[in-house]
């Protein structure tokens, strides 16, 4: 995980939490659901920002075991 990146939560796709509050969301206590939610509906900027939060082996990890995935 990057800690160092400036992005936040609310700056992917507002329908990607559109059942959460964005400012509760914490990169790592989420990561779960942020990888989800983008890997299922986001865009290729959602997808940007992903990376620059994640690596590539987190993201992987989390498809990878992800039960609500298709």
């Amino acid at each position: 995980m990057n800690l160092n990146s400036t992005i936040t939560a609310s700056d992917f796709s507002p329908h990607l939490f559109w059942d959460v509050d964005v400012r509760d969301l914490e990169f790592k206590r989420s990561k779960k659901l942020i990888v989800e939610r983008v890997l299922e509906y986001g865009q290729m900027e959602d997808w940007k920002k992903l990376q620059k939060v994640y690596n590539l082996e987190e993201i992987m990890s989390v498809a990878r075991t992800s039960r609500s995935l298709d």
